[in-house]
């Protein structure tokens, strides 16, 4: 049995009530005597309403079971629910967490969809030619690539109006928290000049219990995280929707050379101490491209190589070209990439980076752009001896956009 000492009482109170889980506190009799803001979500009542009510589910401490709740509307939210004994104030309780899996359950279900289908076509295909099989499966691909932007795009608005608001809120909470202890600190200094010695023991006594040093230092920390947060979900949306985007842009005939002498000058200045990018440029023809499309996929390129190499590496920049295709080589002398990635690389949302660190959607926005323009990219790597990117278009002399599109 778990015993939550007084000392520590504020600090659990506090910590329980900034969960992003639903926590839930019942009797032995199963009634609820305390339930904190997230519960309510779940739950789908105020979490003002929820004590005395009976919590409604059989609760074994040390078992991890989902759940499935339906609310006074009827809308139903699949909860995973963990439970343990503690001890309070001499009685003996039950600790319940609540998270929301409905999203994941959803997913997991279409995801399991997905894969039956795929799976169903990939036996319909082993009878077929090899002709045949190979259109069925670039269909599919395409097919899935569809897919994916919608999600994204989807995605993508249904963070972006809630996190419009909560970044306005936030702003607002932060100018509030500058008043309350502009006044706090006002406050302290004329209590102190009044030279009431027992009203200022009654108050720094009833402040040290409530720790409101403590609380006021953890507000602007707490807001500053969920600023920084914000401001990383706004980025997460802005790739989300440029991954999304339509094949909208303006096919014009370019010189890549000149373009990728200004791509890589621009990831040169952000790039600082990081390794020097050499250029070997081939005499190459002008072409019919959306340049601005293929610069963000060099972007995005030259920035994964950046991060795989360190300060003393190198990257190398290379264009030349045959009858047919023009080519962009980038190489670079970092750590390679495993086996196993190889083919998981361009795939939308992966990423071997850390959690916050990126979207796993460059490389993919990359071939999105490159296979736009009837092209391909390619990519040879061994672990600890770097990686070489191989972006491949087609030259194309005649104008307008039919061109580009052309099967």
């Amino acid at each position: 049995m778990n015993e939550i000492a007084d000392k520590d009482r504020l600090d659990f109170e506090l910590l329980i009530e900034r969960s992003a889980d639903g926590v839930i506190v019942t009797d032995n009799d199963g009634r609820i005597i305390f339930a904190n803001c997230a519960s309510e979500i779940i739950m789908g009542i105020k979490s003002s309403e929820l004590p005395g009510k009976p919590f409604g589910y059989p609760v074994i401490a040390g078992e991890t079971k989902e759940i499935e709740i339906v609310d006074g509307s009827g809308k139903s939210v699949v909860a995973e629910m963990q439970a343990a004994d503690v001890e309070m104030d001499g009685r003996d309780l039950h600790l319940i967490s609540l998270r929301d899996v409905t999203e994941r359950k959803r997913v997991e279900a279409e995801l399991l969809k997905s894969y039956r289908e795929v799976q169903g076509r990939l036996d319909e295909i082993e009878g077929a030619g090899a002709s045949l099989k190979e259109d069925l499966l670039r269909r599919m691909e395409k097919e899935r690539a569809f897919s994916v932007n919608l999600l994204a795009a989807g995605i993508a608005g249904e963070i972006s109006d809630p996190l419009s608001f909560i970044s306005s809120n936030l702003g607002v909470l932060k100018k509030y928290l500058e008043r309350i202890t502009e006044f706090t600190r006002s406050q302290d200094e004329i209590i102190t000049a009044m030279d009431a010695s027992a009203l200022l023991d009654e108050i720094s006594e009833k402040r040290r219990m409530l720790r409101i040093d403590h609380i006021l230092n953890d507000i602007h920390s707490l807001l500053s995280e969920s600023v920084e947060g914000t401001e990383r979900v706004k980025n997460i949306v802005s790739d989300l929707r440029l991954f999304s985007q339509p094949d909208e842009g303006e096919y014009e005939h370019n010189d890549i050379n000149a373009a990728l002498e200004n791509t890589i000058n621009i990831v040169s200045k952000e790039l600082k101490d990081k390794p020097v990018i050499l250029k070997e440029f081939k005499d190459i023809p002008a072409t019919m491209c959306d340049i601005g499309r293929l610069n963000q996929a060099v972007i995005n390129i030259l920035t994964n190589a950046a991060e795989a190499v360190d300060k003393d590496g190198e990257i190398r920049v290379k264009t030349y070209v045959d009858e047919e295709n023009i080519y962009i080589s980038v190489a670079d002398t970092g750590c390679g990439i495993p086996e196993k990635n190889l083919n998981r690389i361009f795939d939308p949302f992966f990423t071997t980076k850390d959690v916050g660190a990126g979207t796993g959607l460059g490389l993919s926005m990359a071939r999105g752009a490159v296979e736009r323009h009837n092209g391909e990219i390619t990519v040879s790597s061994e672990a600890g001896s770097g990686s070489t990117f191989i972006v491949k278009i087609p030259i194309v002399e005649k104008s307008g956009r039919e061109e580009m599109h052309r099967e």
